[in-house]
This record gives C-alpha cells, sequence and structure tokens, in this order.
C-alpha cells in the first residue's frame, strides 16, 4: 500500500474525523533527489530517488510529498 501525507490547515480534533476515510485521487511516485533508506528487515542500505505524493486528478498538481519510510514485501 502507498502512503503519503497531505499538509492542511485542520486544527487536531477536525483531522482525527478523517482518519479511515479516503480521499478522491491516486497517490503517484515521483522522482526527488537521492536519499538513503535502511531496510528495516534485512539492514540493507539503498539510495532512493523516489517519493510519494497525492494527486486529485490527472490535471491537478501532486502535493504532500513523502520519503519512504518502510519496506513492504509482499
Amino acid at each position: 500500500m502507498r502512503k503519503c501525507s497531505v499538509p492542511s490547515t485542520f486544527d487536531e480534533e477536525t483531522a482525527k474525523l478523517f482518519v479511515g476515510s479516503q480521499l478522491p485521487g491516486e497517490i503517484v511516485k515521483l522522482e526527488c533527489d537521492p536519499y538513503e533508506f535502511v531496510n528495516k528487515r534485512t539492514g540493507e542500505l539503498m539510495m532512493l530517488n523516489h517519493t510519494y505524493a497525492y494527486q486529485a486528478s490527472e490535471n491537478e498538481v501532486a502535493v504532500g510529498n513523502t520519503r519512504v519510510t518502510e519496506l513492504e514485501m509482499a
């Protein structure tokens, strides 16, 4: 599952109401400057050059760039 953080101006109480909700749109993979990532399962140090962001529709700019923080293995 891809995840990203989306910046908002909601106070904490209002934001909690949205937990578990779905937004129309998708999480898209974007290129970024390389950064180090350590695979918690193997200890392997990896260089990644992508991040994920939310994009409401194909015509809109993606927001909320989020670096990979954990690696899901299928």
